[in-house]
């Protein structure tokens, strides 16, 4: 039997961006998994649409954007309309559950809002953490503000999805009533995206590091102290000098950092990208034999760049902000290549690790650069179809139905694996 929900997303694609693609991926899969979605987001500005992303969403799925007003608190006048909105689609067709995706946070405050308003279970789905999230700058009053506002959204929703274990540790700690109501939906990735990339094979003995996405400095160290780390390490190997290239693709501040970190003799290995369309990002980080990123402060992040990076299957060089950090066990346990703390010193020795097996071609031998099912899409979704299921009241039909497709979708991306 089809469920009918009812999904709030602010970013919905054709707006661009990372969460964009989570939002976009979630209405196709969970449209093949018999839900009947009618959809809020917000319209996108014809300078910041990506058709290609709107493309995911399944021309069955009813989406209402909604324009975001000029001036003083946008948002929040947007989250007024959305909600507007929102109870007349709950008149016209009463969903079995409410679904919003943040960020932005005022997806939650509709989700929210409709689920006070009309009854229905509300499942609240966290790309970041709101209360306790390290990128936000607040004073003690803003802070014990948004505790209270997260209090009642927990108290509220039916659950709520994080995309880390630790994130999940740290809810459990900070609000003491989330017991039983967190779920693990991690980011994920899309095979399909990169099989018709252009292939590349370069023999010209460049070892290609690449990074795409924001440098994320007011939570991460990382940026800063990589530069210095390839300085340490051509001083270290002067030959890497001559053989070494670094592009940052769409990383604003980069140059910046270069400039006041790095001596004049080393700036040729460095290169600058500026904005270009995600499959063209997709094409210029495929041609690199290494990828680079950083994690976030806190433990509780996990960038969304990493799940793109398993798709590419490329060896990654990741900085890690301390030992909590998630994306230490994610790189180390499915040996995708090579963790530094965010020192200098610790960078330097895994990027010459990396570059020594450049050299002798032991990338691909020593590492293992395959398929990593459990974070595709489709097997993503899966659990959060349960995740809604479970919320929506579903009887023990429903259930077996439930998993039934969560085990389709395990054997499909198994076959993908092969």
């Amino acid at each position: 039997m089809n469920r009918r929900l009812l999904f709030v997303g602010y970013e919905l694609p054709p707006r661009p961006g990372p969460h964009a693609l989570r939002l976009g991926y979630f209405c196709k899969y969970l449209a093949e998994f018999g839900w009947q979605i009618d959809a809020i987001g917000c319209h996108a500005p014809s300078s910041r649409m990506d058709e290609g992303l709107a493309a995911l969403i399944p021309s069955e799925v009813r989406v209402e954007r909604i324009q975001l007003p000029a001036g003083r608190f946008a948002s929040l006048r947007w989250a007024r309309s959305a909600i507007r909105v929102g109870r007349q689609m709950v008149r016209k067709h009463r969903p079995d559950v409410i679904l919003s995706s943040a960020p932005q946070f005022v997806s939650h405050m509709v989700g929210y809002s409709l689920a006070r308003h009309s009854g229905v279970p509300w499942v609240a789905d966290y790309g970041d953490p709101f209360t306790n999230n390290p990128g936000y700058s607040r004073g003690l009053i803003g802070q014990w503000l948004t505790k209270q506002i997260e209090q009642r959204w927990i108290r509220r929703a039916s659950r709520i999805c994080l995309t880390t274990h630790t994130a999940i540790e740290d809810y459990h700690r900070t609000f003491p009533k989330t017991v039983g109501k967190p779920e693990y939906i991690p980011l994920g990735y899309e095979p399909a995206e990169f099989t018709e990339l252009p292939s590349v094979c370069r023999a010209d003995g460049f070892f290609r590091l690449m990074f795409a996405g924001s440098l994320h400095l007011n939570t991460t160290n990382g940026p800063r102290e990589f530069f210095r780390a390839v300085v340490q390490a051509c001083r270290t190997r002067p030959e890497l000098a001559d053989r070494l290239r670094v592009d940052f693709i769409q990383a604003e501040g980069a140059s910046e950092i270069m400039a006041e970190v790095v001596p004049e003799q080393f700036r040729r290995s460095f290169s600058f990208t500026p904005s270009v369309p995600y499959t063209k990002m997709l094409e210029l980080l495929n041609s690199s034999t290494c990828l680079l990123m950083w994690g976030h402060q806190g433990g509780l992040q996990v960038p969304s760049k990493i799940y793109i990076y398993l798709g590419l299957k490329k060896p990654v060089l990741a900085i890690c902000c301390d030992r909590n950090d998630p994306l230490r066990p994610l790189v180390l346990d499915h040996r995708r290549g090579a963790v530094a703390s965010d020192s200098a010193a610790d960078i330097a020795e895994q990027l010459l690790y990396l570059d020594g097996l450049h050299v002798r071609r032991e990338l691909t031998s020593k590492l293992d650069l395959g398929e990593v099912p459990e974070y595709m899409w489709r097997s993503i979704t899966a659990r959060l179809n349960m995740v809604l299921r479970h919320a929506s009241g579903m009887d023990p039909n429903d259930a077996k139905a439930s998993s039934r497709l969560a085990a389709a979708a395990k054997t499909s991306d198994e076959r993908v694996m092969h």
